[in-house]
């Protein structure tokens, strides 16, 4: 899956947040940056550092920064 489609689908999953004239398409996407920041910062605690990450973990780290960047654009 790539970082894009996994956007895509975080922000479907996040889609009941949106209750118009309550909420606004902002939360949706605010909601889907938690989980991405959260992926980001379990995978980093699980080093001292970036690069004393194995490479799978980098891999991971970066494809969390990736689908943050493209919920971002969403």
């Amino acid at each position: 899956m790539t970082a894009k489609e996994k956007a895509k689908e975080l922000y479907k999953k996040y889609e009941f947040v949106y209750i118009p004239n309550y909420t606004s398409k902002f939360e949706v996407k605010e909601c889907c940056l938690i989980v991405c920041d959260e992926m980001i910062n379990y995978i980093d605690s699980k080093g001292n550092g970036y690069y004393t990450l194995s490479e799978e973990l980098r891999n991971d780290y970066d494809f969390w920064l990736d689908v943050k960047a493209e919920i971002e654009k969403l």
